[in-house]
């Protein structure tokens, strides 16, 4: 099985509010271990919740690769709580006959 070379440490958390990790990949001199850090914020807004993701410490060449990836992530997390939120309202609907 391969290595991972993905390295994330865990820093500031103020649960379940906001966590904090470092970032790299080890082997990588543009974004080694501990180059970069990543917050992650929830706020409660109206019924749901709004997610705020900020990536700092990156060099500028890999700017729009994290972007892109760190896009992705976070609509797949969307379309999850979408799903999620869809089912819970079905069950309730059901339950209520």
């Amino acid at each position: 099985m391969a290595r991972d070379p993905r390295a994330a440490r865990l820093g500031a958390a103020d649960p379940p509010y906001r966590v904090g990790f470092t970032w790299g990949f080890e082997g990588n001199t543009s974004v080694p271990p501990g180059a970069s850090t990543v917050t992650i914020e929830l706020h409660p807004d109206g019924n749901g919740t709004r997610l705020r993701l900020v990536h700092t410490g990156l060099p500028h060449p890999m700017l729009a690769p994290h972007d892109q990836g760190w896009r992705g992530y976070l609509a797949q997390l969307q379309s999850a709580a979408q799903a999620r939120s869809a089912l819970a309202e079905r069950m309730a609907v059901g339950a209520s006959r």
